[in-house]
């Protein structure tokens, strides 16, 4: 049985429901996200080597920390895409489920 709350903000089991984000619902429907890519991070990031690069000139001058948050920024678009597709997949498999016992 796959875990899910509907976007509409019905319950579809007996879970509690969260705020409609990704994280959430990738959550919910047990993909694990590394805490280091998981959200709260990443704007910071972005900033900190935008920042970098406007003062160096460009992305090979950057700090080797910034390069870092660079890589970590995309592990956290690589766990986003990811994490979305198992969130879709989820999804599908439970309305199939759903709609299968109607019959």
């Amino acid at each position: 049985h796959t875990r899910f709350r509907n976007v509409t903000g019905v319950q579809t089991c007996a879970l509690p429901i969260y705020k409609n984000s990704l994280s959430s619902f990738m959550e919910a429907t047990d993909y694990k996200v590394p805490a280091i890519h998981g959200p709260g991070n990443t704007a910071q990031r972005i900033l900190y080597v935008r920042n970098q690069v406007l003062r160096k000139g460009n992305f090979d001058a950057i700090s080797p920390s910034a390069k870092t948050k660079w890589t970590n920024v995309l592990s956290h678009n690589y766990h986003d895409c990811v994490g979305l597709r198992h969130v879709m997949v989820s999804l599908a498999e439970m309305y199939n489920i759903r709609r299968s016992s109607k019959k």
